[in-house]
């Protein structure tokens, strides 16, 4: 009589590898620290100073500037909530490969998390990562909250990579009250030309 336990383990085993990272006995590196992502970048970005073309529309309204001091700890403060490296919450998530290069980590059925999903974008050689973006929800009696975040990079100085653009968009409703929302985006401009 075959036992039940070791043919669901069987299965589990033979699915896990197809995934390169698995495969080759990694696989903590299936759950990216974005949290360390973010802060070389806001690490980076403080370093080169670089401009910013910024969008930011209000209920309808939109204003658009290039600036060039930004507090980025500030400004990128919200991609915090990406992060789903803790082990506490890794059990929570499904992952799966939804195109090359694109890992989905989704949260399951009957788990308490505000992230509903994160999406990572991974260049050809599976190592630099090319794209963030996750969906964050949150309600109750009182309000409801929504934030979608995108954070997209590209090859910078050696072997690191560089923010290029990012985009933040909230929608919030408090009981007996309007919605209310919010867009941000930035675009960071290249480097300029040496005179």
């Amino acid at each position: 009589m075959k036992n039940p336990s070791f043919i669901c383990l069987l299965a589990y085993l033979l699915t896990a590898c197809d995934d390169p990272s698995v495969r080759n006995g990694q696989s903590s590196h299936l759950f990216v620290d974005t949290e360390s992502l973010v802060n070389q970048q806001i690490d980076l970005l403080d370093s080169l100073k670089p401009a910013v073309l910024k969008e930011v529309e209000t209920n309808g309204t939109t204003q658009r500037q290039s600036v060039q001091a930004t507090d980025w700890r500030r400004e990128l403060a919200a991609f915090s909530d990406l992060n789903i490296s803790k082990p506490g919450l890794q059990a929570s998530y499904t992952v799966a490969n939804t195109a090359a290069g694109v890992r989905l980590y989704k949260l399951k059925p009957g788990e308490k998390a505000d992230l509903q999903w994160l999406k990572i974008g991974f260049g050809t050689d599976s190592t630099q990562i090319q794209s963030l973006e996750g969906w964050l929800q949150r309600s109750n009696y009182l309000y409801t909250f929504e934030k979608h975040l995108l954070m997209q990079l590209q090859p910078g100085q050696g072997d690191k990579t560089q923010l290029s653009e990012y985009r933040i968009i909230t929608k919030q409703k408090l009981i007996f009250s309007r919605e209310e929302n919010l867009r941000v985006s930035g675009k960071i401009a290249s480097e300029e030309q040496p005179k």
